[in-house]
């Protein structure tokens, strides 16, 4: 199967994809501790967070991500972060 599409870093970006594939998705686990992480209950649990209590207005995603996270259990925090990890390294901007 052919992996070029014209971004320098394609076999780093692939490689990540499947480790946070084979260590969660699959197993639960997470990609930089030991332990269950990305569990149904934990990513239920943060999309309750993040979903279901949106922030409008110009504030950076980020302060308002920080925001929605402060009271969080630190597991939960932890899948967010990883969460905002994967999103970046699918961009091509981590590699």
């Amino acid at each position: 199967m052919a992996i070029w599409n014209g971004q320098p870093h394609t076999g780093a970006v692939l490689q990540a994809a499947e480790d946070w594939k084979r260590n969660c998705l699959l197993d639960d686990g997470s990609l930089f501790s030991e332990g269950e992480l990305w569990t149904a209950a934990n990513v239920t649990l943060l999309a309750a967070v993040f979903l279901d209590h949106p922030i409008h207005g110009n504030e950076r995603f980020i302060d308002k991500l920080e925001r929605q996270l402060n009271g969080s259990t630190p597991v939960i925090k932890q899948l967010g972060a990883e969460t905002l990890w994967l999103l970046w390294h699918c961009q091509g901007k981590l590699a």
